[in-house]
C-alpha cells in the first residue's frame, strides 16, 4: 500500500509533491486509522493550503483532499504591533474579524462618528455658501434643513476669474438680455453707388441736368437710403431653467 501527498496554496492549480513522513509504502499494513500526517516543509501561518492525498495498492486507487486554514490564534505580539485572532502582519493593531468598540474612536485626534444626524450630513454635503439646484420649487430647508434663499434668478452662473474684471469676485453681476449697437460697435463697412448717369434736379420743371459718371469728375454730395430698424438684438444663449438656492445659514 502506498500513500503520497501533494500541497498547493488554496485556490492555486499548481501543487508540489511532499515527501514528509506521512507519505510511505507499506507491505504489511492494510489500514490507517487516525494516524498523523506529518508533512515536510515550512508553511506560512497566514496562508491556507489544499492537501491532496492518493492511497493506492495493486487493486485500487483512492484520492482525497482537504483544506487547512490559517493558524488559529487569540493574540500575537511582535516588536512592531499586535495581532488579534491572527498573526500580526502590519500596523500597530492588526485585527481579523469584527471589532466592537464601546467608547469613541479617534483617528489623528479626530473623532470617527459611527452615526450622523441630519445637520452633520447637511454640513458635509451643503456647507454654508453652497448652491443647490433642482427642478422642484420646494425650499431645501423643508427636507434637509438649513436656511436657504433663491439665487441667480434670471441669470446664468459664471465661475470666478480673478484675472478678468468682469468675473473677479463672488456675486458680481453683469451682462444684459438685449443690446442696441452704437456706431463704434458696428463692423466697418461701405455702401456703394452704381455707375451710369446721375441726374441732379434744379428745383424747377420735370427734368434735371444730366451728369455722366464716365466723363469728367464732378463732386456730388448725397446720403444713401437708410436701412435697419435700430432695435436691440437678443443676447440670450440657448438655455433651460431650474431652481437655484444658496445656503446662508
Amino acid at each position: 500500500m502506498t500513500l503520497v501527498f501533494s500541497v498547493a496554496e488554496l485556490g492555486s492549480s499548481y501543487s508540489s509533491s511532499n515527501n514528509g513522513s506521512a507519505s510511505g509504502t507499506w507491505s504489511n499494513v492494510s489500514s490507517l486509522v487516525n494516524s498523523s500526517a506529518n508533512l515536510y516543509g515550512t508553511f506560512s501561518p497566514t496562508k491556507s493550503y489544499t492537501i491532496k492525498g492518493v492511497l493506492s495498492d495493486k487493486f485500487s486507487r483512492t484520492e482525497f483532499a482537504f483544506d487547512v486554514g490559517t493558524e488559529s490564534v487569540v493574540k500575537s505580539i511582535s516588536k512592531d504591533g499586535i495581532g488579534i485572532q491572527k498573526i500580526w502582519e502590519k500596523g500597530a493593531l492588526d485585527v481579523k474579524g469584527d471589532t466592537y468598540i464601546s467608547g469613541k474612536l479617534y483617528v489623528n485626534n479626530t473623532e470617527v462618528k459611527t452615526s450622523f444626524d441630519k445637520t452633520d450630513i447637511l454640513n458635509m454635503v451643503y456647507p454654508v455658501g453652497a448652491i443647490y439646484m433642482s427642478t422642484s420649487s420646494a425650499n431645501p430647508s423643508t427636507f434637509i434643513g438649513g436656511t436657504w434663499q433663491r439665487y441667480a434668478q434670471g441669470r446664468t452662473i459664471v465661475g470666478v476669474s480673478e484675472n478678468e474684471s468682469e468675473f473677479s469676485y463672488v456675486g458680481k453681476t453683469g451682462g444684459a438680455k438685449t443690446h442696441t449697437l452704437i456706431t463704434s460697435e458696428m463692423p466697418s463697412h461701405t455702401h456703394g453707388i452704381g455707375s451710369g448717369n446721375k441726374f441732379v434736379g434744379n428745383g424747377t420743371g420735370e427734368g434735371g441736368a444730366g451728369l455722366s459718371a464716365t466723363s469728367n469728375s464732378y463732386a456730388v454730395y448725397s446720403n444713401t437710403a437708410s436701412a435697419g430698424g435700430g432695435q436691440p438684438h437678443n443676447n440670450l444663449q440657448p438655455y433651460i431653467t431650474t431652481y437655484i438656492w444658496l445656503r446662508t445659514a
